[in-house]
């Protein structure tokens, strides 16, 4: 009779054990989870980031080549005054 009780004991302790493993297996899934969202939310705003500045910066170059242009249509403008 006592053997069966500890068959008993271990098969309980055994079904607890998967119990707790298979719940931390659950919590470390929704922490993968949690913090891939987190990274891509991230990687997205860098992203984002990214391509206000780009367009920033194409604008400024747009401005700079047409300033540049127009400097140097009054250095030919000059230089033909002066022949």
């Amino acid at each position: 009779m006592p053997r069966k009780g500890k068959v008993l004991k271990r098969i309980n302790k055994a079904v607890r054990e998967r119990i707790i493993c298979e719940h931390l297996n659950e919590l470390f899934i929704e922490l993968a989870n949690s913090l891939a969202t987190q990274f891509l939310k991230d990687v997205f705003g860098q992203i984002e980031s990214l391509i206000n500045g780009h367009t920033c910066l194409l604008s400024d170059s747009n401005y700079v080549t047409t300033e540049k242009n127009e400097l140097q249509g009054r250095n030919i403008s000059a230089r033909d005054r002066d022949i």
